[in-house]
């Protein structure tokens, strides 16, 4: 149980939005990448905004354990934590990619990392008994929706792609270098 409080620290929501203004950061600074990290800001903050909104909406209690291993604050639905961890992983997978060009084993280790923080974090929100399973499926599919939904608006004002977003990543060239 305790592991699982330290993967919720380091994986919440808060550090993975420091995490975001790292990567940030590196693109501005290190790539001169200003729109891409334009599509990380408003991907972070959309998907952080809408699930403080459904939160607000739906106002669903959080589990009522007689012996808790954690306590949370705030509403149940959707998690917090699978939301961000689902947006964060996204985010950097979709930017990170095409630096994986040409390299399977760095590709399959930047999809498996990026699910494996998801999921961890979501299954520790409910084996430390501070949200139902429901709430972590939807802040999984609110995370993979906001992405989606961003990317595919930051992909309409790019030269047309020939491979999903999914194989090469947001912005392939990011990987030739600063312009």
């Amino acid at each position: 149980a305790e592991a699982m409080k330290v993967w919720s620290v380091v994986f919440g929501p808060m550090a993975l939005r420091v995490a975001a203004l790292v990567l940030v950061v590196w693109l501005v600074r290190r790539h001169r990448a200003r729109q891409l990290a334009l599509w990380v800001v408003v991907t972070m903050v959309t998907g952080g905004v809408l699930a403080a909104l459904l939160k607000l909406l739906v106002g669903r209690d959080r589990p009522e354990l007689l012996d808790p291993v954690a306590r949370a604050a705030g509403y149940s639905f959707p998690s917090g934590h699978a939301a961000n961890a689902a947006l964060t992983a996204g985010v950097f997978l979709l930017v990170l990619l095409p630096f994986a060009r040409e390299r399977p084993g760095r590709r399959a280790l930047l999809w498996t990392v990026a699910i494996v923080v998801t999921v961890v974090t979501g299954v520790c929100r409910v084996v430390l008994g501070v949200h139902f399973t429901s709430d972590v499926v939807a802040g999984w599919l609110l995370g993979v929706a906001v992405v989606a939904v961003t990317t595919v608006a930051f992909r309409l004002h790019q030269p047309r792609r020939r491979r999903p977003a999914a194989v090469e990543g947001v912005e392939p060239e990011l990987a030739d270098g600063p312009p």
